[in-house]
């Protein structure tokens, strides 16, 4: 009701209705009274009795549950008595000896009934009573249930186990026992009735013939009665009816002590003490009221306030004193909080239009309800085109659809993430966004908080094109790098092949090939360090031996440590090591780890090269005599471009990467490495840890690849635009007996092929006038080119260039400068496993 139909009603004291009242009630109370009190308590007496009845149903549900499993543990007792003497396994034992069987038992048969059947349903036998019955069928997977006679109109309860019959497999025996009279006397206690019941027909009571006739009839008012299933999994078809009357719930002196005391004792304390209580609280609440209509119309504590506030108290401490120093404090606290909410909401209000963020704030439907000026500046609104968009008119990266979803999802919760706006003239800018979801007198809202990040993103951009840029200029720097090295490696080659025995020249070109080779890894150990960073690198991993590996390194470094003199000494377990992984990666890490050791190490030094075994570890230590690592630099040493005494005359070389490239390829493999010195002047030990890979056990088999005599006048044909590389390549394999034609661009070599019909093409992939991927393509279309055997050779070593080169039609693929042993063994075999990367 409003204030306006209040004001319309007449003023009555409440002080004057609650004597009258009172007066009046007196009169109707003893009128009432017997009424009342009887009816209280046959209403306590019928509640307390089915309470009580309550309790005995729980007492039956148990016993009942008692007496199934009893029945169902004596069935399974029966079934193994049963198969133990193995009479259902013998087609021959005829029905005779199995009713001599069951005669036997005596005591221990409990059942009245038993029928054995087959799996398909058929029965075998049956004992007991005579029952129309051939077989039970229960659902699947239920183990007991009900069968009520046709005859005889008896029910029994049955169970259900699978017994074995020999040949016959799985059977099944359903014992029956038969729900009677007899049964549930027992069942009952003194004063109980229990009556079965099935389809909510009467089957048998504890009160024998007498007690089937009366539950015909309706049950006596002074008789509690209760139906519970029989069992949880009866779905109430077969239930129990217990019947108890209420002087056997209850003793005598517990009803006639009900029916006096209470209507009199509660009578009589309600009228001496509610009637005078009742006035002079009226008087409090009176006051109480105008003291709540003197704060609502002012808003503040006020001198009549208070004076209605002390009436409303008088000299009691009760609840109504407790509601008016509630409303005294509640009217002090009121202004004070909104004098404190005001001050906050100026402060929040200049704090929010003074951010240099766009604050603004989101209704559940995505409506723009309030943003600051550096929001509406950012998006190019006014304030009042601001407050009629909606989240989706600025935001350029989500459907409307999309944002509903994500607003309500962040109802309650806090979060941030990264978006696109879209200005007011339709330009977009990269923001980032900052969301806590709350809820406001029962309305939700978003408060976010938009930073600009455009110059972010734009300098990620610059720093990804800056990655690429670095990406392209490394592989071309090896490309570029690796080509004069080919004419280089090969020149040095020729030397050797014309058998010249003068000690100078033999040693000239015995530097020219080591530095080449050193060069090489230089470049490829620059470009691995770049690939790992960014992923791009790729292991092959197959099984390798260690010692394989140990003797591969003792080649490449025996005669730098011979030139300074150094002691090379390697331990290795007896027992064969092995490892699974990229031999060509793993022989890099040795190599590093001992290239590093030389270098660091004085003329006349000592470097020990140890494996050991550590259960399903391999431990592999290098160890040198030589400088050792300062405590200042240790935590650093595998740091890219680090090295130790770093000066003008770099007298140790190297780039600085070879420790960084063992670390991170000891950890693509799954390892670790570490480095320990006791410091300047106490040598090193770099120690790297690989899981052993259990060697399976294959019969030996020769290896001859690589080792065949090259066919006499195998026709090679040597595509370069580069004259150094295609001329030294041709000088070379003619010193080894190969006939070889060059061209220089990729037209003369199509047209070249099918007079010249070589049997194996070098193809340079970097062509000038056609890269060597077209070339390959037409050359494939051509008859002479269709199977022959096509090498890409380049100086672009990564796994795409690679990959596109298989998938472009080459058949192998080499990176400059080639090893010339691994060419001499590709032609000598002309098919067979691509080799990797040299």
């Amino acid at each position: 009701m409003g204030r306006a139909e209040q004001a319309g009603l007449k003023s009555r004291s409440i002080t004057r209705q609650a004597g009258l009242r009172l007066i009046f009630s007196l009169g109707l109370f003893v009128l009432l009274l017997g009424v009342s009190s009887y009816e209280l308590y046959s209403i306590a007496l019928q509640k307390s009795a089915h309470e009580r009845t309550e309790d005995l149903a729980s007492f039956y549900r148990g016993r009942l549950t008692q007496l199934d499993r009893e029945w169902e543990l004596q069935a399974g007792d029966f079934k193994n008595r049963l198969e133990f003497t193995r009479l259902l396994e013998d087609r021959k034992i005829s029905a005779t000896n199995l009713q001599a069987f069951m005669t036997v038992q005596g005591a221990n048969r409990r059942f009245q009934h038993m029928l054995i059947q087959k799996r398909d349903g058929d029965k075998i036998f049956d004992f007991g009573r005579a029952l129309d019955i051939e077989g039970i069928s229960l659902p699947s997977g239920q183990e007991n249930g009900w069968y009520r006679s046709g005859t005889g109109g008896k029910l029994y309860r049955v169970f259900v186990v699978p017994i074995w019959l020999g040949d016959s497999g799985n059977g099944r025996m359903a014992v029956l026992y038969e729900i009677d009279n007899a049964l549930l006397f027992n069942l009952a206690t003194p004063g109980i009735t229990l009556t079965a019941m099935n389809g909510g027909s009467f089957i048998a009571s504890s009160a024998g013939q007498s007690g089937l006739e009366r539950d015909n009839r309706s049950t006596a008012d002074d008789v509690e009665a209760k139906e519970i299933p029989w069992s949880p999994d009866d779905a109430g078809n077969t239930t129990l009816r217990i019947e108890a009357p209420i002087k056997v719930l209850f003793s005598t002196t517990e009803l006639v002590v009900g029916a006096a005391a209470i209507p009199v004792v509660d009578g009589l304390i309600l009228w001496f003490t509610l009637g005078f209580w009742l006035m002079g609280n009226s008087r409090r609440i009176k006051s109480l009221g105008s003291a709540v209509k003197e704060f609502a119309a002012n808003n503040r504590p006020t001198a009549a306030l208070e004076e209605q506030l002390s009436l409303a108290c008088g000299r009691q401490m009760d609840e109504i004193s407790e509601v008016a120093c509630a409303i005294d404090d509640m009217a002090e606290q009121t202004h004070r909080l909104r004098f404190q909410s005001e001050a906050l909401l100026r402060r929040n209000q200049t704090l929010m239009q003074n951010s240099m963020d766009g604050i603004h704030v989101l209704d559940i439907r995505g409506d723009i309800v309030e943003a600051n000026d550096a929001f509406c500046r950012m998006l190019g609104y006014t304030p009042e085109e601001m407050a009629s968009l909606n989240v989706a008119d600025i935001d350029a990266q989500w459907t409307a659809e999309e944002l509903q979803i994500r607003i309500k999802a962040l109802i309650g919760k806090s979060a941030k993430f990264e978006t696109v706006h879209r200005r007011k003239d339709g330009s977009l800018i990269d923001v980032e966004v900052s969301v806590n979801g709350m809820e406001i007198d029962g309305q939700c809202f978003l408060l976010a908080s938009s930073h600009d990040i455009t110059d972010r993103k734009h300098a990620e951009q610059m720093q990804r094109e800056s990655e690429r840029r670095k990406d392209e200029f490394l592989a071309m720097l090896a490309h570029e790098l690796r080509n004069p090295l080919v004419p280089i490696r090969n020149a040095a080659h020729i030397i050797g092949q014309l058998g010249l025995d003068e000690p100078k020249i033999k040693w000239a070109q015995e530097l020219i090939e080591g530095q080449v080779n050193h060069l090489a890894r230089m470049v490829d150990d620059l470009l691995d360090v770049s690939r790992i960073a960014q992923g791009k690198i790729m292991l092959h991993r197959e099984e390798v031996e260690l010692s394989t590996l140990v003797d591969q390194l003792m080649q490449s470094v025996g005669q730098l440590a011979e030139d300074k003199g150094i002691r090379l000494v390697v331990r290795l377990p007896e027992q064969p090591v092995c490892l699974l992984g990229d031999p060509v990666r793993l022989s890099q890490v040795l190599f590093n780890l001992m290239d590093n050791a030389i270098k660091y190490t004085q003329e006349g030094g000592r470097i020990e090269l140890v494996a050991r075994m550590h259960g399903q570890e391999v431990e592999i230590s290098v160890q040198d005599n030589g400088m050792g690592i300062t405590a200042e630099l240790l935590p650093q040493v595998f740091d890219l471009f680090q090295q130790d005494e770093r000066t003008l005359e770099r007298a140790k070389g190297g780039l600085g990467i070879g420790l960084t490239l063992v670390q991170r390829l000891v950890g693509l493999h799954g390892g670790r490495v570490e480095a320990r010195s006791e410091g300047a002047g106490q040598g090193a030990t770099f120690t790297v840890w690989l899981s052993a890979w259990e060697q399976p056990e294959h019969p030996a088999v020769p290896d001859n690849a690589g080792k065949n005599s090259p066919t006499a006048g195998m026709r090679v044909m040597v595509v370069d635009d580069d004259y150094a590389v295609s001329d030294s390549t041709a000088m070379l394999l003619e010193l080894e007996g190969y006939t070889v034609c060059v061209a220089d661009t990729g037209q003369s070599a199509l047209e070249q092929i099918p007079v010249f019909r070589p049997q194996v093409v070098l193809l340079d992939i970097g062509m000038k006038d056609m890269d060597g991927f077209a070339i390959v393509k037409k050359l494939r279309e051509l008859p002479e080119g269709r199977d022959l055997c096509v090498v890409a050779v380049t100086g672009y070593a990564d796994e795409k260039t690679r990959s596109l080169a298989l998938a472009s039609g080459f058949s192998y693929f080499m990176v400059k400068p080639m090893s010339f042993d691994m060419l001499r063994d590709l032609l000598a075999r002309k098919v067979g496993t691509v080799p990797d990367l040299v």
